[in-house]
């Protein structure tokens, strides 16, 4: 499905509560992956907080409200669904991993290694 901006897709993995609209943020938390292969600006979520990381890739290079952030390969990001996100650089193709939840929510994000 496309992004809520438009910019790019997305492969939804799980969306609670099952009869949620996504477009109307009518959801409490969404798991999902996306491809990503240019330069550009992440949806925003008024109302709601995002985890990341890297599924496939080495490297994205991310503005968020005008200061520099590296996110590597095996590292979780946290940030606010309302910032302004911009891909400034990737590592030629990578593929994400994104929880986007309702402020109001506890929710965590580990990677666990086998």
């Amino acid at each position: 499905m496309a992004w809520k901006n438009g910019q790019g897709s997305t492969n939804e993995i799980a969306l609670f509560p099952a009869h949620a609209v996504l477009s109307e943020n009518s959801f409490s938390w969404r798991l999902s992956t996306a491809q990503i292969n240019f330069k550009g600006s992440f949806s925003q979520f008024i109302g709601y907080k995002r985890f990341l990381t890297l599924l496939e890739g080495e490297q994205l290079q991310l503005d968020i409200d005008g200061k520099s952030y590296e996110l590597k390969s095996g590292a979780v990001f946290n940030f606010d669904g309302e910032q302004v996100v911009e891909i400034t650089q990737l590592d030629s193709q990578v593929k994400d991993l994104g929880l986007i939840y309702k402020k109001n929510l506890d929710a965590r994000f580990q990677i666990f290694n086998s």
